[in-house]
């Protein structure tokens, strides 16, 4: 018993802790999807800054070309004289370099370099990289990450980090040049990060904006989940209530109805087997006449029993004849039963059984009264509700003593919780020395 107690103390702890323990669990799922969606923001993020910023290097690569280079680079340059070498030089330094570009080479498609602020390349040849025969081939802009070891190279290698934009440029005399700018990758990356912190927040906030969000819809979900929990914990119990109610009845009813009519049997039967030798034979056939119909009783209320356990189906099939089935016992007593179905409508399966129900537990405590002589049972519709009336009268002189006792009675007691429980309700009316009026409302299913 101690263990069982205990048990049931520690069952809500348990739940308790199973509840926080899902929450805890879906917190914990969530703040990580959110982390990985996060990481997964900023990566991309960054990696659409770092394309952004070398669009940047792109376009101006583009300008300056457009702007400077293609009007500066004429057939003078392309063949080596020195005095347009050196104004296309004066105008690099002056309108170029450093803004951001830190070095501009001018080849042509053959490997030569034409112009070079780095004066040393000028005239020499280098086989074509293949991002830039790529550009060449295809007239667009491309940009890339310097390879410092190429020769055409050496002369950048203490710059650092570079990133080199080359642009296919056909000049008014209709010859085709490429032109390398090489950008410092350190003010691109710089351009990215800044690109990146500027929308990183942004990022955070709606991923913040949508875990708050959640934290809401988590909490009302569990409290609805906590709702259903004790919705069906109550139902368990009102159920677990039920059958033991329904239990009790029927033992009350076995006992005071099955067991008492087979102790009288058994009476009888000894009073007739014990009866001295020489007794008439009709004292004798009387004995055993009694003991018979106490058998013939106790099979009739065995029966009703075994009725009431049967399917709900079998039980409310025809609600007319199950009355009259229940009426009948009380006929064999003498007792006069009047039945009268008013119903508007057939009864669905659950009020019909109910209605049932409550006409068999009203009658079998009227027929615990031997003063009842007349026994009147009505059932009609008022509204959407079924009344069940049962009125019964009492034989003057054979005894006044007050019905309501009957309702104090566990089967009664049980029907009136039962419908209560549904909104329904039984009321009792006795009057002393002439008899009483049940009353039982049984409302619409839900």
């Amino acid at each position: 018993m101690a263990g069982r107690a205990r048990a049931r103390l520690l069952t809500p702890l348990r739940r308790a802790v199973r509840r926080h323990r899902t929450i805890a669990q879906f917190a914990l799922s969530s703040a990580a999807l959110l982390v990985l969606v996060a990481a997964i923001g900023a990566v991309t993020l960054k990696h659409l800054a770092t394309g952004e910023a070398l669009s940047d290097a792109r376009l101006v690569t583009v300008a300056v070309s457009h702007g400077v280079i293609e009007r500066e680079v004429t057939p003078g340059v392309l063949h080596g004289e020195p005095s347009s070498l050196a104004r296309l030089d004066r105008t690099v330094h002056e309108a170029i370099l450093g803004r951001p570009i830190v070095r501009v080479k001018v080849w042509t498609p053959d490997g030569r370099i034409v112009y070079s602020d780095a004066h040393a390349l000028i005239g020499q040849r280098f086989e074509l990289p293949d991002d830039m025969l790529e550009a060449l081939a295809e007239g667009a802009v491309r940009a890339d990450v310097s390879d410092l070891s190429r020769p055409e190279n050496r002369l950048e290698r203490g710059e650092g980090k570079l990133v080199e934009v080359y642009l296919p440029l056909r000049l008014a005399s209709g010859r085709m040049v490429m032109v390398e700018a090489y950008h410092p990758a350190g003010q691109i990356d710089a351009a990215s990060r800044r690109i990146w912190r500027t929308f990183l927040p942004m990022l955070l906030g709606l991923l913040l904006a949508l875990a708050a969000a959640q934290l809401p819809l988590v909490w009302s979900q569990a409290r609805r989940a906590r709702a259903d929990a004790r919705e069906r914990e109550d139902l368990a119990r009102e159920a677990e209530h039920a059958l033991q109610a329904e239990r009790g009845r029927i033992a009350t009813e076995i006992h005071e109805g099955v067991v008492q009519d087979l102790a009288g049997a058994a009476y009888e039967l000894h009073a007739a087997a014990t009866l001295p030798s020489g007794t008439p034979e009709e004292e004798l056939r009387g004995a055993l006449g009694r003991g018979a119909e106490v058998c013939r009783r106790t099979m009739t209320r065995m029966r009703e029993v075994l009725v009431d356990l049967r399917s709900e189906e079998h039980r409310v099939q025809d609600l007319q004849s199950a009355i009259e089935a229940i009426a009948a016992p009380l006929r064999d007593a003498g007792v006069e039963v009047i039945v009268g179905l008013a119903l508007s409508r057939p009864l669905p399966g659950e009020t019909a059984l109910l209605v049932h129900r409550a006409a068999r537990e009203i009658l079998l405590d009227v027929r615990r009264r031997p003063d009842v002589s007349l026994v009147t049972m009505k059932i009609e519709h008022r509204g959407d509700e079924v009344t069940l009336t049962v009125d019964h009268n009492l034989i003057p002189g054979l005894g006044d003593d007050d019905p309501r006792e009957n309702g104090r009675r566990p089967r009664l007691d049980s029907l009136a919780q039962t419908l209560r429980d549904r909104g329904g309700s039984l009321a009792i009316d006795a009057h002393d020395g002439v008899g009483a009026r049940y009353a039982a409302t049984v409302p619409p299913p839900v």
